[in-house]
């Protein structure tokens, strides 16, 4: 990927000021206005909280989760993307903070 794609693709798909985990792709040191952590993967695959396995991880979850529809239409990929997120949020979280949230939601929206 070249380095004014790289750029194009963050800028319209990640809200500046997000934080970006990479690897130490030069590219990645064009984009400013993000919180840029990166790994240095021919020293080590870790450095902390830094690496790029959650990405990896994540859009495997993602594809797994998609499987189950047998084909999805690309204008909808971020409602797909959306839903996939909530449903991973919810299998994290305890009962009893799920209801608190939701009661929190009845109780401070007109429905």
């Amino acid at each position: 990927m070249r380095l004014g794609q790289v750029v194009r693709v963050v800028r319209n798909h990640v809200v500046a000021g997000s934080v970006l985990l990479t690897d130490e792709f030069s590219v990645y040191n064009s984009l400013s206005g993000y919180v840029h952590c990166s790994v240095n993967h021919s020293e080590r695959f870790a450095d902390g909280l830094v690496h790029v396995n959650s990405c990896e991880s994540a859009n495997f979850d993602f594809r797994q989760f998609l499987r189950k529809f047998r084909g999805v239409s690309k204008d909808y990929l971020d409602s797909y993307a959306a839903s996939a997120s909530v449903f991973v949020l919810c299998q994290a979280m305890s009962p009893e903070l799920a209801l608190s949230l939701l009661l929190t939601w009845m109780f401070t929206t007109n429905n």
